[in-house]
């Protein structure tokens, strides 16, 4: 749960968290979030999120796909989504 927490911790990545759960079946280009970030911070974050289990990420030429890993966070950590979207 550590590292789950971590990731959420941040204010930019919650609200990726946030987005991705508005529609959490459907894939979403990275690049597609307006974060007020360089590209470096960016990465950063993609990699966070990947590493703490949030999200699923998929590559396709130069465009790199996520996907938030609603279903097993759900399972895993019941209400956890709704809470750090309501909170946000």
């Amino acid at each position: 749960m550590g590292p789950i927490l971590l990731a959420l911790a941040d204010e930019n990545r919650r609200r990726v968290i946030a987005e991705l759960s508005a529609r959490p079946d459907e894939e979403r280009l990275c690049a597609s979030f307006d974060l007020p970030v360089g590209k470096s911070s960016r990465t950063r974050h993609w990699r966070v999120l990947r590493e703490a289990g949030l999200v699923y990420q998929r590559n396709v030429g130069n465009g790199l796909y996520m996907r938030l890993r609603a279903e097993d966070l759900e399972r895993r950590f019941p209400g956890l989504v709704q809470a750090v979207v309501a909170a946000g």
